[in-house]
This record gives C-alpha cells, sequence and structure tokens, in this order.
C-alpha cells in the first residue's frame, strides 16, 4: 500500500470518528430534553424516537423539540392549610399547627377554620397539628407530600374529639315559655329532672339562661314537670347518650288553653277629634254579644276593657253619635275558642258635614320657565278651610271646607300668569266634591300689572255703585281684559306695549281718566288707572211768575243780564212772593229782579232753597241762568 492510500484511508477513519462523536452528543443532548419534557408535564407521554439513521430508514430525521418553559429561580409553592374541630369544647385555635419543608413561612401557627397561606420553596413537605387531649387528629392528602414552584396544594387538618373513659360531659338545658295564648307561668315555674348517671344537679328551677348539668359516660334523659295548659317539647340534646364534652338541651312550654275555658276581650275605645269634635271615650257606650260576656254593657275607655267570654260567635258594637264614624278591628268579632286573649278596638272619627275641594296647579313652561307647581303657594278662603294655605301639586290638593263661599288665589310668580277654573271660587255646600285648576304660563317677558281703581262721585242724586261700570282694557294680552270696577281695585295683568282703559257710558255720569290709564308699559311695570264719574246734575226748572216790585210795570225784554247787584243797590220793593207751580216740587225756582230809583235796569238771579215757601230776595247772585229766560211784569 503506498503513502498515498494510507493517507486516505486515515483521514476517513478519522472523519468517521468524528462524525460518530457529534452524533453521540446531539444524541445525549436530545435524550435529556425528552426526559425533561415528561416530568415536566406529567402523565402525557412523550415520544423518545432517535434521530440517528437507522440502517432500514428512508426518511429524513425528525426535527428536535422545543424545549418546555423552565420555571423562573425561586418561584414558590403555596400550600393552605384550615383546622377543623368536631366535639369536644376546643376551638381550631387550640392547636398549634406546623410546617415541615423548605423555608416554609409561617413554618408554625394557630389553627384557622378559615385556612392559613403557607409559602414553600419547591421540595417535600409535612404538616402535624399539636396533640390535644381527648382529641383524635386527621390529615388530608395534601398535607404532606412534593410542592413545585408556583404550585397550589390544600391541606385540611381534622380533630375530633373522643372522650376518655368516665369523663364528665356537660349538659347545658335551657327553659323556654311560650304565652301566646294566655298564660302566665315563667320558665322558674317548670322544675327540670336529669336522670342518667350520677347527674349533678338532678333537679333543678328551669332558667332562660340555661343550667349546667355534669354527667358521667352513660344514657341520660332531662323531663320537666307538667303544668296544666302547658305542652312540653326537648331538643335533640336533651337525651342520649353522655360521652364527654359539651351538649345543649332546650325544653321548650306553649301553653294552650283548656276546653271550655273562659276568653278575655279587652274592648279598647279611642275618639279621633282632629275635624273639631269634642266627645271623649266614656261617651260611647260599648255592647257585646255573644256566649255570657261579662260585662256586657260598659262605657268606653282609652285604657281599655276586659270581657270574659265563653267559647263560641261573639261580638262588639257600640251606639252612634251624630258627627263621628266608627271603625273596629278584627278582634271585634269571631269566634272565641277559650283561654286565647282578643284585643278589640273601636275608633270614632269626628267627620263633620264638610265639602271637598280639589286644587290642581299646573304649569306651562313652553316658552322657558323652570318653576314647577310646589314654587306656587295656594291660599283657600271660606268656612274654615283646611288646610288654608299649601305649596301647589300637580296631582291635587284636597281641602275641606264647611258650607258657604270660598275663594283660591295663588302667589304671584315673576314671569307667569296665572288663570283660574271656574271651580276657584263659589259655594260650597257639605258633601258636595268641587275641582279647581290654578294654570301658570311662563311669558316670554315679565309682565306689567295695572292696577284699574273705579271712583264714583253721587253729590247730584245719583245712585250708581263702582260695580255697575264695565272696565275695558286693551293692548298685549291684558288679564282680565273687562270686569266691572272695584274701589279697591283690581290688578291687570299685560303684556310690554301699548294699553288704554275705558269704560262703557252709563246715562247720568261723566267720566274722567287719571294719566295711567292709558300709555305705555314695561315688564315688571306697575301703573295706577283711576276711572272716576260724576253724576251730571239735571237741567234747572225754570217757572215764570208775576212779579211786583216798587210802583212801575216792566216788560221782560226791559231786562238784561249785566252785572252783579250788591247790597248797596237801591231796591225799590220790598220782597217777592214766590209760589211753585203744580208738580214743580223737585225743581230749583229762578225768578227776576228791580229796578233802581235812577231807571237803570238791573237784574238779580233769586234761588229758592225750597218750593212752596215765601223767600226774601238774595243779593249777590250771578245771573247766567236767567241770561236766555222770559219774564213777565205786571202792575202793583
Amino acid at each position: 500500500m503506498d503513502r498515498t492510500n494510507l493517507t486516505k484511508k486515515i483521514s476517513s477513519l478519522v472523519i468517521k470518528a468524528v462524525a460518530a462523536g457529534i452524533i453521540l452528543v446531539l444524541l445525549v443532548f436530545a435524550n435529556s430534553m425528552m426526559s425533561y419534557s415528561y416530568a415536566a408535564k406529567k402523565n402525557i407521554p412523550v415520544l423518545n424516537r432517535s434521530i440517528l439513521p437507522g440502517p432500514n430508514s428512508s426518511s429524513p430525521p425528525p426535527e428536535i423539540p422545543t424545549p418546555l418553559p423552565i420555571p423562573p429561580p425561586g418561584l414558590l409553592g403555596t400550600l393552605k392549610v384550615t383546622t377543623k374541630v368536631s366535639g369536644g369544647n376546643k376551638n381550631p385555635s387550640d392547636f398549634t399547627i406546623t410546617v415541615f419543608g423548605n423555608s416554609s413561612k409561617p413554618a408554625s401557627f394557630a389553627g384557622s377554620s378559615s385556612g392559613t397561606t403557607v409559602t414553600l420553596k419547591p421540595g417535600t413537605y409535612n404538616v402535624s397539628a399539636s396533640a390535644v387531649s381527648g382529641y383524635t387528629t386527621t390529615y388530608s392528602s395534601g398535607c404532606s407530600g412534593s410542592i413545585a414552584g408556583g404550585q397550589t396544594i390544600k391541606c385540611t387538618v381534622t380533630n375530633k374529639y373522643t372522650s376518655l373513659p368516665g369523663s364528665t360531659t356537660f349538659l347545658s338545658v335551657f327553659t323556654n315559655v311560650d304565652n301566646t295564648n294566655g298564660g302566665t307561668k315563667k320558665p322558674s315555674d317548670f322544675t327540670i329532672t336529669v336522670s342518667g348517671n350520677s347527674p349533678k344537679p338532678s333537679t333543678f328551677s328551669g332558667s332562660s339562661s340555661g343550667t349546667s348539668v355534669g354527667l358521667k359516660a352513660g344514657i341520660y334523659k332531662v323531663t320537666a314537670s307538667p303544668i296544666l295548659g302547658y305542652a312540653s317539647t326537648y331538643s335533640s340534646g336533651c337525651s342520649g347518650t353522655a360521652s364527654g364534652g359539651l351538649v345543649n338541651c332546650t325544653v321548650a312550654n306553649k301553653y294552650t288553653p283548656p276546653p271550655g275555658s273562659s276568653t278575655f276581650l279587652n274592648v279598647v275605645t279611642k275618639v279621633d277629634n282632629t275635624n273639631g269634635g269634642t266627645k271623649k271615650a266614656s261617651d260611647f257606650t260599648i255592647t257585646v254579644s255573644g256566649n255570657s260576656p261579662k260585662p256586657v254593657s260598659f262605657a268606653g275607655s282609652s285604657s281599655g276593657t276586659s270581657v270574659t267570654l265563653q267559647p263560641g260567635k261573639y261580638g262588639v258594637s257600640e251606639t252612634s253619635i251624630s258627627g263621628y264614624t266608627t271603625a273596629y278591628s278584627s278582634g271585634c268579632s269571631g269566634t272565641a275558642s277559650g283561654g286565647v286573649p282578643i284585643s278589640c278596638t273601636v275608633t270614632n272619627l269626628y267627620t263633620p258635614n264638610l265639602g271637598t275641594l280639589v286644587v290642581n296647579t299646573k304649569v306651562d313652561n313652553t316658552n322657558g320657565g323652570t318653576k314647577k307647581p310646589s314654587d306656587f303657594t295656594i291660599s283657600v278662603t271660606g268656612n274654615s278651610p283646611k288646610p288654608s294655605s299649601s305649596s301647589g301639586s300637580s296631582s291635587g290638593s284636597t281641602v275641606t271646607l264647611k258650607p258657604g263661599t270660598y275663594g283660591v288665589t295663588e302667589s304671584s310668580v315673576l314671569g307667569y300668569t296665572a288663570t283660574y277654573s271656574s271651580g276657584c271660587s263659589g259655594s260650597i255646600s257639605a258633601g258636595q266634591t268641587l275641582s279647581c285648576t290654578v294654570a301658570n304660563k311662563y311669558q316670554t317677558s315679565p309682565l306689567g300689572k295695572i292696577t284699574v281703581v273705579k271712583n264714583v262721585v253721587n253729590d247730584d242724586r245719583g245712585t250708581k255703585k263702582p260695580s255697575d261700570f264695565m272696565i275695558f282694557v286693551t293692548g298685549n294680552s291684558p288679564s282680565p281684559n273687562n270686569f266691572p270696577g272695584s274701589a279697591s281695585g283690581t290688578s291687570v295683568s299685560i303684556q310690554a306695549g301699548n294699553y288704554e282703559v275705558v269704560e262703557a257710558s252709563v246715562f247720568g255720569y261723566a267720566t274722567t281718566y287719571s294719566s295711567g290709564c292709558s300709555g305705555s308699559i314695561t315688564g315688571g311695570e306697575t301703573i295706577k288707572c283711576v276711572v272716576s264719574n260724576d253724576d251730571i246734575p239735571p237741567a234747572p226748572f225754570v217757572d215764570t211768575e208775576t212779579v211786583k216790585l216798587g210802583k212801575s210795570t216792566f216788560l221782560s225784554d226791559a231786562l238784561r243780564p249785566l252785572i252783579d247787584v250788591g247790597p248797596s243797590s237801591n231796591i225799590i220793593g220790598g220782597h217777592v212772593s214766590l209760589s211753585s207751580p203744580k208738580g214743580s216740587s223737585d225743581h230749583l225756582k229762578l225768578i227776576a229782579a228791580e229796578i233802581t230809583d235812577a231807571g237803570i235796569q238791573h237784574a238779580v238771579a233769586v234761588i229758592g232753597h225750597h218750593t212752596n215757601s215765601t223767600i226774601a230776595i238774595s243779593y249777590r247772585y250771578k245771573i247766567n241762568y236767567c241770561r236766555y229766560q222770559s219774564f213777565y211784569w205786571g202792575s202793583r
């Protein structure tokens, strides 16, 4: 073999040896990965297949699986230990729990029924409880074993009491009494007896708070002395086998009246005078019917009257009193079954003969208002309204009144106009129910207010009163826009703008208006308007008479209005005799004048202050009334 062939053969062997080494390393690594995946995923089989090509293999080698994530170093496990106690008088906290493991925290602690959490590093662990006399401890499967990082395991430690031979049982006996049906006994009236293995005490008076009895191991029983009318029942702990520890027994005694025993009926009489009545309970006579009631009849009492009844049907009634309505409770009639006490309440409510007015308050905020019905205060006037004032309500407020007239008004709220339905004023009778609706509408701007006062002057025999004159208001939505006059004034709401107050004319009266009766008004402004009416005097009655003055006779056309005649005038003549014509007694008399000695003609008006009388001539009267009258003069 030459050197070249030898070199080739050695190189081939080296290459094969290196390849075999690499394959061996890969095989070891792959096997380690397969082993880890099987440990990390318990109960999940992992296929361990060689990645080396076999002699008969025709397929490519499989891919190396991706390793599973390795828990972070130092990740702890969690163990929750719950301690339970069965029997005896110990509590879970009386047992000390110890956890042995890899850095358990806490390692030792008092037991807890709600559980205690312990953290451990991965590894094996074991839980144990301190020994307590009389108790046997058992552990759940999670109280020992191995724990991994991030794993949570539950452990339950159960401690069961097992009495020791000859140990004492502590029996607590509670005595209860139910006197619902009329009994009068109390727990101490019952004698309790305990039979068994050396009970101490064996006999004692019952107690609702309980009596402690010591018992040796063995069968025992609790009984109560019988009392007439009472039935006793016993809880499960009142009999059985004493084996140590604590046992509770409850003896319940319920009163059940014997057949044929008397029933006690308590009759209470109540009187409600809220609406003004004056009667008291004793003013009402109560009568009981039934099987031998005692007493049968008696005066009512607010503290109650006791009546005995024999078994059978019964009923309670009362004499009626005007103005009062009577109501009876359910116990005022029925069947007396003997022994069971019954309560009867007779209620008498004073209800006068009243009318009812339901006042509904509505608010229209279409134009942007924010008020609600309760922002308006409603007032009711009339015969003893109750309530007389209240907040508005959209569902209606009920007001009671005695018969008579009434009226509903509302407090004004800026920006709102109130209108009233027909039922908001008028008359109401006993038993009648009326409805009143007050509607409040929000205006886009505040309203003005005009107070229209009506003034009537009757100094010339006029007879009209303010309400005989009808007032009309024109302008921007006045409310009201027409109404009878009022001396106290009528309030008119009106939107801003021009307005005018006018009055329908009434014959015989002259009308004048104050400056506030027309013009313009702004929102929120208040203006007063006074409309005055003065009666117009009737036209004077002029009666032509024959007047004798001096010695001369003058014709009427010779007289003309000149000046007033003073007392210094030289009057010829002495007097004027006035005689009224028939039927003219209600008129003033105007009559003629005189002449001076100088021949100068004058005229003077003479007013007769009463007809059918003779008066002297008066001077210094103006002659306006005589200016266009004719006078006739005769001779003396």
